[in-house]
């Protein structure tokens, strides 16, 4: 497992090689993956050895917020897209939100002039398979 996407958990297992996979672990590499598309570059990307990710990720240390230029005309959705990430590595697994929690909040932001009806189609779609 990659330690820059790896959860804070997988750091205190006794055996890292039995490590179990769970859907909270999951969240935790989504947020990272979110971040992935924010910036352009893997998580903890300032940071080039792996074995350094791990210690950062081992003391709680989370990746640092990326720069988001207030004239950029995605600034809200950005800022919106890093909350989503912390949400997603919150140190205690059950403390952070489903998937269908994190795609509902996703579903429910208000998209200004950008693709509304695809993601009105796609809530009706998701609500119709419940």
């Amino acid at each position: 497992m990659s330690p820059r996407w790896a959860p804070y958990e997988y750091y205190f297992v006794e055996d890292e090689d039995i490590f179990h996979r769970t859907q909270k672990s999951d969240v935790w590499a989504f947020g990272m993956t979110v971040l992935e598309l924010l910036t352009g570059n893997p998580p903890y990307a300032y940071i080039i050895a792996d074995h350094r990710v791990s210690t950062e990720i081992k003391m709680g240390r989370l990746p640092r917020k990326p720069d988001i230029n207030d004239s950029d005309p995605h600034t809200e959705l950005k800022h919106f897209m890093w909350s989503i990430c912390l949400k997603c590595w919150r140190l205690k697994p059950e403390e952070r939100p489903s998937m269908r929690e994190i795609l509902e909040e996703m579903l429910d932001y208000p998209l200004k002039d950008i693709h509304s009806v695809t993601v009105d189609a796609r809530r009706q779609g998701i609500s119709q398979r419940n």
